[in-house]
Formats: C-alpha cells, structure tokens, sequence
C-alpha cells in the first residue's frame, strides 16, 4: 500500500500487519480502532487525520508528520520516531509514560507540554 492516498477515508477496526505504507497520504482521514503492527510508515502523512484509538506497534514512522492531528487514545509502543512532525497535537504528561524519544525531539516535546527550552538557565541570583 505504500503512496495510497487515503486522504478523507474512513478506516473502522483494521488492521494493517507487517505490510508498507511508505509516504501513504491519510491526511483528514477518520480512522476508529486501527492498529498497525510492525509496518514501515516512513515519510507518511497523517495530518489533521481524527484518530480515536489508533495503536501503533513496532512501527517505523520516521519523517512521518502527524500535525494538528486528533490522536485520543493513542498507544505508541516500540516505535521509531525520528524526524517525525508532531506539532499541533495535544497531549499531557500522563499520555507520554513510557514513551522513547530521541535527543532531536526534545525540544518540539517539551513546547507540546508548555516548556521553554533555553541555550542556558540564569544565574540563581537573577531569578525573582
């Protein structure tokens, strides 16, 4: 399935095992209890995609951009994330334990729960 525009689908209780869904476009696609298994999902676009209850096991999603998409219910486990575009979502504390990311998404993690990061932190004696 790699290069699929599912743009605008509307997927309910699949799932995709061991297959490759290389730079698929899901873009505002509506998907409800989907899970991929060990799929290779790298460059894909799932941006403003409404996802209640997507799981996501062993997958690759590297440079995959998930902007501004609804993800409740989320489960990401083992998957490899680099270069991945999560900017928009929202998310709490409570939702990323556990979760594994590299040193290059620290700080687009850090703005998604409010944190500033800085080149240094002031001096003790310059804090009010």
């Amino acid at each position: 399935m790699s290069g699929a525009h599912l743009e605008d689908a509307a997927l309910e209780r699949v799932q995709f095992t061991d297959c490759r869904l290389l730079g698929v476009q899901a873009a505002h696609a509506r998907l409800r209890h989907v899970a991929l298994t060990r799929v290779a999902a790298p460059l894909s676009v799932w941006v403003k995609a409404d996802a209640a209850h997507l799981r996501l096991d062993d997958c690759d999603l590297t440079e995959a951009a998930f902007m501004d998409a609804d993800l409740p219910g989320l489960i990401l486990r083992a998957c490899r994330l680099p270069r991945t575009d999560l900017r928009g979502l929202r998310i709490t504390p409570r939702e990323l334990e556990g979760v594994t990311v590299d040193a290059t998404q620290l700080p687009d993690l850090a703005h998604l729960l409010g944190v500033r990061v800085g080149e240094s932190l002031p001096e003790p004696d310059a804090l009010p």
